[in-house]
């Protein structure tokens, strides 16, 4: 019974900088003793000779006799004969130490974990350290901590030229679960021999570690379990020492170290400065987006167990070769000289592409599509090839690539942004709006309007450089500061139709909705411009035309893979397309009604019957909710129905020389019942929000049909294809929409107004 109870404690416990397991941890009197002890005993015949005289003279006696917990990964001497034929070594004493520290360190496991636990991983037993702990299926939880770390390295930081001392934590071992592949849904054999073609894979029962087949599994000892192996488990390197130690890649590595970040740690200073002659360690990582492939864990966090035991990154990283293919493809005519020349934002995010981050990638994975690049599209080379490098790391796995496909963000309607110099700003602007992402999906289709970096500039926003890279700035009282997100957001949207490829016109009119509700683009003979900037023809005196010429961007003469791309020159209107202002409420239809005290509009006298009939409450029309639609009777049809004695309750108005709108006499103004007589009169103008699909203009999404203004009155609405109507149900007089304005809508973010030149009878 004793034993059995043994077999099956598991010892799950909280993982932190300070070693406890010895408080939760009882010895079975039957135990023989330590795992030192068991490895040496006669029963064994001396066959672990070899691996315990390398423990000892790379310092790990007193921890494998008893002074810690831990469990052993213990390769036989014929492992250790074929590691040392193999290594040009006649004997152990041939290793030199700090190899040989490394080596055995990487047998050496913390803590004791039996057979089950070593199948299937539980973190999340040890008392889930925080509510973010990942709960996955079983054997996913692949790596375990073993006492192995590299040797302090001396490095150059770019941002401050000075050499630092590099910590390197402890390596993780691999230990892959026949649980592992089947929570993957992928093969074992094939996949586990696609990164170790010299090992096999003998683990249905169990499990391998790393390179090494399990001979015997969970031997016990008092101070852990131990595995006997057949081979010699070779310390992982990082995906980065993978990088840098072939050639073959040094272009690609070139640019992902431009973007090294090397960050002192108080922490492990402290611990282990002084016995490594280093006022301050720093652990070295790369800068966001781009994965810390350089650091042996995933992230710096002793504590989140979960996290280091299961996150890791995936680098398919293309060759000298494969680059230079690309760029001659890509950038050659484009005004950039090479990868360095480019960007440091392009060149982030051309990387960040290569980079998979989540959990470890096998080739079946790849096959299947369920490993996706940065902007989510599937990788489409053949994992299996003979030519791709596939090697396992310490922090992930590292597939060398010889040939490489263009990103989709690049080959998307983004794609002119990272082609041409010209469009740099919006590249930032949809990166700081974080929405260049949505971009690259290949199932979505976009029209995108890109304006060239004097259009920014022409707004008053710069892009400027500092050690931590780019960033859209703008001085409104000044001094430099950042554009927000928000604002970022606005511009995009203003520039983006999503869900649908649209092809602008080149002859007659055309009305594009955007991103944003109740905004548009208006395409008349060749040119282009927006609601907002449209909504400027009415100011008084105005004299800017709001049409610019525009064009379409292409792939080198190609489509685009998911829509279009057009530009326009925004500096020639003296800024970008706007959507909203910076309260989301955009330019409201009923504050500009509302305010209204200049003639020159032509929506001033209904602005002023609004008034008499005290439709207006401080910057909004009383009553009306959500976006409207108003059918607005123009200055002049207002004059002659005042003076024809035509709109109900208004008998006391007039329109006097100088255009403007006041009683025929000084008299007192209208009684209570002329008001709400004219109130209910003017509310047939405006139509009910609730009733309204969207802005209303040949074409539009608002159909023909019944609708419901803000008198209760039905007014019966037609698109005529090129012109528009509307009447009152009950009504004798069909009126029509002035063509003035080309049936363009005025639209504002909370609705939009027509004129016309007659009134509802």
């Amino acid at each position: 019974m004793r034993r059995l109870l043994w077999l099956s404690f598991i010892p799950f416990f909280l993982w932190s900088c300070e070693d406890k397991m010895d408080e939760h941890y009882e010895v079975p009197g039957w135990v023989k003793g330590s795992a030192w002890e068991l490895l040496s005993d006669e029963s064994m015949d001396g066959q672990f000779s070899m691996f315990l005289e390398a423990a000892e003279r790379a310092g790990y006696y007193e921890i494998m006799n008893g002074r810690g917990l831990m469990t052993v990964m213990a390769p036989d001497n014929n492992a250790f004969t074929a590691y040392l034929s193999e290594h040009n070594y006649s004997t152990v004493k041939d290793i030199p130490a700090r190899e040989l520290k490394e080596l055995i360190g990487f047998h050496l496991l913390y803590y004791s974990y039996n057979k089950g636990s070593m199948e299937n991983f539980r973190p999340e037993g040890e008392g889930a350290y925080d509510e973010g702990t990942e709960i996955l299926d079983p054997g996913l939880y692949y790596k375990f901590r073993t006492r192995s770390s590299g040797e302090p390295t001396r490095e150059v930081d770019p941002l401050t030229g000075k050499s630092v001392t590099v910590y390197h934590l402890e390596r993780f071992v691999p230990v892959f679960s026949h649980y592992f592949f089947s929570s993957k849904k992928i093969d074992a054999k094939k996949n586990y021999e696609a990164f170790y073609p010299n090992s096999t894979w003998t683990g249905n029962d169990g499990f391998n570690v790393s390179e090494a087949s399990v001979k015997e599994y969970g031997l016990i000892a008092n101070n852990g379990y131990i595995y006997t192996i057949n081979k010699v488990l070779e310390p992982l390197g990082s995906i980065y020492d993978q990088l840098k130690s072939n050639p073959e890649y040094s272009d690609f590595l070139a640019m992902y170290d431009k973007f090294s970040i090397y960050t002192p740690n108080d922490e492990l200073t402290q611990k282990y400065g002084s016995a490594l002659n280093a006022d301050t360690l720093y652990l070295h990582s790369h800068r966001s987006p781009l994965a810390p492939i350089a650091m042996e864990w995933y992230k710096y966090d002793y504590q989140r167990l979960d996290t280091l035991a299961y996150r890791a990154y995936s680098l398919f990283a293309p060759n000298n070769t494969a680059l230079n293919e690309f760029f001659n493809s890509y950038w050659k005519n484009s005004g950039y000289a090479d990868y360095s020349s480019l960007d440091p934002l392009i060149q982030t995010l051309f990387l960040n592409e290569y980079v998979y981050s989540g959990s470890v990638a096998f080739p079946e994975e790849i096959v299947n599509g369920t490993v996706t690049t940065a902007s989510g599209t599937k990788y489409n080379f053949d994992p299996y090839a003979s030519d791709v490098n596939r090697k396992m790391c310490v922090n992930g796995s590292f597939y060398g690539l010889g040939k490489i496909q263009t990103p989709i963000l690049f080959n998307s309607v983004s794609g002119p942004a990272f082609h041409e110099k010209r469009f740099l700003n919006f590249l930032y602007a949809m990166n700081g709006a974080n929405l260049l992402s949505s971009f690259g999906s290949e199932n979505e289709k976009y029209t995108l309007l890109i304006p060239d970096n004097s259009g920014f500039e022409s707004d008053g926003i710069f892009l400027n450089y500092y050690a931590e890279g780019g960033k859209l700035e703008q001085k409104p009282e000044g001094e430099w500061e950042a554009v927000s997100s928000d604002e970022l957001q606005r511009i995009i949207r203003a520039h983006t139709v999503m869900s649908e490829e649209v092809e602008l016109k080149k002859q007659g009119t055309q009305v594009i909705p955007i991103q944003s509700a109740f905004c548009y683009w208006f395409v008349k003979d060749g040119k282009i411009t927006c609601n907002s900037h449209f909504n400027g023809i009415l100011e008084p005196g105005s004299t800017i035309d709001p049409f610019v010429e525009f064009e379409e961007v292409t792939n080198s003469g190609k489509p685009w893979a998911n829509g279009k791309t057009y530009t326009y020159k925004a500096n020639a209107i003296s800024g970008l397309f706007e959507a909203e202002t910076e309260d989301g409420q955009g330019n409201s239809m009923q504050k500009a009604l509302a305010i209204c005290q200049d003639a020159r509009y032509p929506y001033y006298c209904f602005a002023q019957l609004l008034k008499q009939a005290d439709m207006i409450s401080g910057e909004t029309v009383a009553g009306l909710a959500g976006r409207t639609i108003a059918f607005i009777p123009t200055n002049e049809t207002i004059k002659n129905a005042l003076a024809g004695k035509q709109i109900p309750g208004a008998d006391k108005l007039t329109v006097y020389e100088d255009g403007t709108l006041g009683l025929i006499d000084s008299g007192n103004g209208l009684t209570g019942d002329e008001k709400i007589e004219l109130k209910k009169y003017i509310s047939n103008y405006f139509l009910v929000a609730s009733s309204v699909p969207s802005a209303c203009y040949p074409g539009s999404k608002m159909e023909s049909g019944e609708y419901v203004n803000y008198s209760g009155n039905t007014i019966i609405y037609n698109d005529l294809g090129t012109s528009l109507s509307f009447q009152l149900k009950n009504g004798t007089k069909v009126v029509q929409v002035s063509g003035k304005y080309n049936y363009f809508p005025f639209c504002y973010n909370d609705g939009c107004f027509h004129f016309i030149e007659s009134l509802l009878m």
